[in-house]
């Protein structure tokens, strides 16, 4: 297992509606350790790859949640991008800390 190291990707829109891609892997896989979620409208926000729900957050208007996991948590299939979805239209930022791993 080859590690890339300990990186962050930062993403923030007005409308995640339908699905936005928060972090890309296409030919690795995702360790993720740790999440900071704000948004303006208040809603469910749910975090998931191409196969599973991983988390999901029911926050008020201009609410937010920090997770943190020191052992990180393993995407399940190399290449499955961190995607996220708001039930409303609205400002959302979501950074994910992680790193890529070549199985």
């Amino acid at each position: 297992m080859t590690e890339i190291g300990l990186q962050y990707r930062a993403y923030s829109t007005s409308d995640a509606t339908t699905a936005a891609t928060v972090w890309e892997t296409r030919t690795k896989r995702l360790i993720l350790h740790g999440l900071v979620i704000s948004t303006g409208t208040a809603g469910t926000i749910t975090l998931y790859d191409e196969n599973d729900t991983l988390i999901v957050v029911y926050l008020a208007a201009n609410g937010g949640f920090i997770w943190n996991n020191e052992n990180g948590v393993k995407l399940r299939d190399t290449g499955n991008s961190l995607k996220v979805k708001h039930s409303a239209a609205g400002n959302i930022a979501v950074t994910a800390i992680g790193k890529e791993i070549v199985d």
